[in-house]
């Protein structure tokens, strides 16, 4: 799930509460700011040092946080779209390009 995917996800489905927009929205950037972070620490490995198999753990094990994000966000979307909430404005005048 990319990061505009989950944005329009939060945004425009309006199935979630504002509170819970806000802490998935903050999980997820902690999480991508962390596989960020790790993965520029294993880049500079050889001037860091610390060892590079710190830096790969780190990265993947911080992936489980946007991973958790997104299959919360995708759940709920979908629990609340079968129980008939509706589309947002923004998206029923989105029109595919012909």
């Amino acid at each position: 799930m990319s990061s505009a995917l989950f944005g329009v996800a939060l945004s425009a489905l309006g199935v979630f509460a504002a509170q819970m927009q806000r802490a998935l929205a903050w999980a997820w950037i902690a999480g991508v700011a962390t596989m960020l972070l790790a993965l520029l620490g294993l880049g500079l490995a050889s001037i860091v040092p610390i060892s590079a198999v710190f830096w790969l753990k780190l990265a993947a094990w911080s992936s489980i946080v946007p991973a958790t994000v997104a299959t919360v966000t995708f759940s709920t979307t979908a629990i609340g779209l079968l129980r008939g909430a509706r589309f947002s404005a923004k998206i029923l005048r989105t029109q595919a390009p012909a």
